[in-house]
């Protein structure tokens, strides 16, 4: 008798070994609960999703709680981790869900502090996840602060000059609709001189209209306006006057005044000398002023002016100098309307 059965082959036994072995290995999965379908699988990940980014809370006053919630969701089959929240704002905080597991929801509490605010709030929320489709995202809450005081319309009063003259705008002052007393505006303090505010209370009703809302009895309108030489470029500045009431007493209104030159030079100084009498500068003519109204005046001795258009509000000023100008140098003088540029000239004798 040989080794195998008779009618058996060889191969046929590997096959019977194969199908005993594959039971068997069934055998041990099922057994301790967990079928092929059923293990977890190695390659998942979170996927987040967002109803809602943005986030108004409206109006506010600076004692109101301003709260907001933004929904996150995890649709994935890997556990979502939120790493990192950062306000851009000091007056949010904010709290949130760490973990969120798979097909559930969690959430990101905004807190706003609006003591510290007055006016316009936008506060950024920035997040980062570990969703590698959405590493990174942003949330953004919006609302408007008012104080015991209203100041509309909402925002810095912003002064600039484009029409080529200092500027002059308007703001309304009501009392917010909870507030118990009288508005009486007094002691008005500009934060610099050159700030000039006149102030005038209603004694009956007012229609809306030059940029106002409608306003009533016992509402002030504040003029806004500069004086004297104010220097070129941005300076933030403010109003701060007395309210006569007893939950914010003393109010203010941010100005930011916003004054560029009536040209603009491609050179802030020019330099002359006897190897070099002659310079050539380029200027443009503010927009909005009118460069027909443009001239150039040299202001000492010793300088010759020649200015030629080189497009619409451009132009060429060919500048020659002689030693006539000595060590003190001189300047030139650009007029557009009632506003004036000073460009110094230095003469190099050296």
């Amino acid at each position: 008798m040989g080794p195998f059965p008779a009618g058996r082959k060889p191969e046929a036994e590997n096959s019977m070994k194969l199908v005993v072995f594959a039971g068997l290995a069934a055998w041990v999965l099922t057994a301790g609960g967990l079928s092929l379908a059923q293990q977890p699988d190695a390659s998942g990940s979170p996927r987040l999703r967002v109803p809602v980014t943005h986030l108004d809370l409206g109006e506010l006053t600076r004692v109101d709680s301003a709260e907001g919630r933004f929904e996150i969701r995890n649709e994935g089959n890997a556990e979502l981790r939120i790493l990192k929240a950062e306000p851009s704002c000091g007056c949010t905080v904010v709290s949130f869900d760490e973990v969120i597991p798979p097909g559930e929801v969690g959430y990101l509490d905004v807190v706003l502090d609006t003591k510290i605010v007055l006016g316009s709030l936008w506060s950024q929320i920035h997040v980062e996840t570990n969703d590698p489709e959405r590493a990174k995202l942003l949330f953004d809450v919006r609302a408007r602060v008012f104080g015991a005081v209203r100041v509309l319309p909402v925002g810095d009063v912003f002064l600039y000059n484009r029409i080529g003259r200092l500027p002059w705008t308007s703001r309304l002052l009501s009392k917010h609709p909870d507030e118990e007393g009288e508005l009486e505006v007094a002691d008005i303090k500009p934060s610099v001189d050159w700030l000039v505010v006149r102030s005038t209370k209603l004694e009956a009703p007012r229609e809306a209209g030059g940029g106002l809302p409608e306003a009533s009895a016992g509402d002030w309108i504040l003029e806004i306006g500069v004086k004297g030489e104010v220097a070129y470029g941005r300076s933030e500045q403010s109003i701060q006057f007395s309210t006569g009431l007893s939950r914010e007493p003393v109010a203010s209104v941010p100005v930011v005044l916003d004054l560029r030159p009536p040209v603009n030079l491609s050179m802030s100084e020019i330099v002359l000398s006897s190897g070099k009498p002659r310079e050539t500068i380029v200027l443009s003519v503010r927009e909005g002023a009118d460069p027909s109204a443009l001239r150039a005046e040299a202001e000492s001795d010793g300088l010759q002016l020649e200015l030629e258009p080189a497009g619409v509000r451009f132009f060429k000023v060919h500048v020659t100098g002689t030693d006539a100008l000595g060590d003190s140098g001189g300047a030139i003088l650009f007029h557009v309307g009632l506003e004036t540029l000073r460009l110094p000239v230095r003469w190099d004798g050296s």
